[in-house]
């Protein structure tokens, strides 16, 4: 097995924790990094969440919409209100 090194610049303070955590886990830092990876590559995709903090779109609804959202979305769950799991079957409604 023909081994790589790979250099990553990290901030101090984390470099300390992770070292610390990995020490904890009875692990050093380059199987950790190595499990990672194999994570990464075994399942094809990162091995957890990312997504922004804040919205990055400027698609963000104004209060008005996010109101008529939220009603949609309480009208989905209520059974008063007839569904349609199909544009048929709504046309058919609308034109009864």
């Amino acid at each position: 097995m023909n081994l790589s090194t790979i250099s990553v610049r990290v901030n101090s303070e984390d470099k300390l924790k992770f070292e610390k955590f990995c020490e904890k886990t009875g692990l050093n830092v380059s199987s950790a990094i190595n499990i990672y990876i194999k994570a990464v590559l075994m399942n094809n995709q990162i091995p957890f969440e990312i997504r922004a903090e804040i919205p990055i779109s400027d698609n963000i609804p104004n209060a008005v919409t996010a109101a008529a959202l939220a009603e949609a979305d309480k009208m989905a769950k209520d059974p008063l209100f007839k569904g349609y799991t199909d544009m048929n079957s709504l046309r058919a409604a609308l034109e009864a």
